[in-house]
Order: structure tokens, then sequence, then C-alpha cells
């Protein structure tokens, strides 16, 4: 194993960049799938995680897309707020756990394993849906409305005018 890691610190650094990178990303689906097999037979358990990615939903198709400057500023102040907060829940596990490594090494994995859970809860504020961002503007806005008749119990007036002006307008015929 030690000659493997030789071999690779030999390699130029653009290399090691790209490999290192390339691991991420294929971490980084893994345990996306892993979440997706893991969420399914626990049912129940993951209909708070269900309600916040609707609400992540809502705050990305209302706020941080197709709207205007004040609505943008809003998304991204809501989504930011969410965002530091699990970095900082992150941040204080892994301080714990740096200060109880001298107990037990169990101690140092769970609380590294609690701040890994935090930090992908942060980042899945920052990464949308592609779905969301693939919608046609009559399909997007009725699905703000559905959203908002959930959260709140019908849809606010701006998102009905939305609804109504994306039906009007003429649909661009897509090339094939």
């Amino acid at each position: 194993m030690t000659d493997f890691l030789s071999m690779i610190s030999d390699w130029p650094t653009i290399v090691q960049g790209a490999l290192g990178s390339a691991l991420f990303w294929i971490a980084l689906q893994l345990l996306t799938i892993a979440w997706k097999l893991a969420s399914k037979p626990l049912g129940g358990l993951g209909q708070p995680y269900q309600k916040e990615a609707l609400l992540r939903e809502w705050i990305y198709r209302k706020y941080t897309s197709r709207s205007g400057l004040v609505n943008l500023t809003q998304g991204y102040a809501i989504t930011f707020d969410h965002v530091a907060r699990y970095m900082l829940q992150g941040l204080i596990f892994i301080c714990l756990a740096l200060l109880l490594a001298g107990f037990s090494q169990v101690t140092v994995a769970i609380m590294a394993s609690a701040a890994i859970y935090y930090f992908f809860k942060s980042l899945a504020w920052l990464t949308p849906s592609r779905k969301w961002r693939s919608d046609a503007p009559p399909a997007h806005w009725q699905r703000v409305a559905e959203l908002e008749s959930l959260f709140f119990g019908k849809p606010d007036e701006d998102t009905l005018d939305r609804v109504r002006a994306a039906d009007a307008a003429p649909q661009e015929s897509k090339p094939a």
C-alpha cells in the first residue's frame, strides 16, 4: 500500500488533483445511492427529511430561480441561513471529537460521523435538483403553487399571477 501511495505522490500535481476530484465525486454518488436505498426501508423516519427537501425545492423555485432581484436576495438569505446552521452543527461535532480524542477512538468516529452528516445536510441546501431547474415556466410555477398549498393551505397571489402569466405566454418549441 505504501508503494502505491508513493507512486501516486510521484505523479504531477494536476493528475493528483483530478484523481482526488474523481474519487470525491464517486464517493458522493455512492453516498447518494446508499442514502436513497437506506431511506426507503426506514419509511416514517425519513419524513422530516422529505419535508425539508420540499422546503428546499419551494425556496429554490420561488426565490432563487426565475424571479427578480428582491426574491433572489431573500432566497439566498434563507438558503445560507440553513447552510450556516448545519455547518456550525458539524463544526461543533468536530470540536467535540478533537476534545474527546484522548478518551476513545469510537467516540471520535461517532463525532466525526455526525459532523459529516451535518456537512452533507449543509451541502444539500446548496445543490438544487436538476428537475427543479429544467421545468418549463408553466410547470415550474404550477409546482410552486402546489408546494405553497401544501405548506400554507393556498398559493400566494404573486404565484398565481405567475402561473396565469406562464399559461398565457406562447410556449417555445424546442429544436429536435
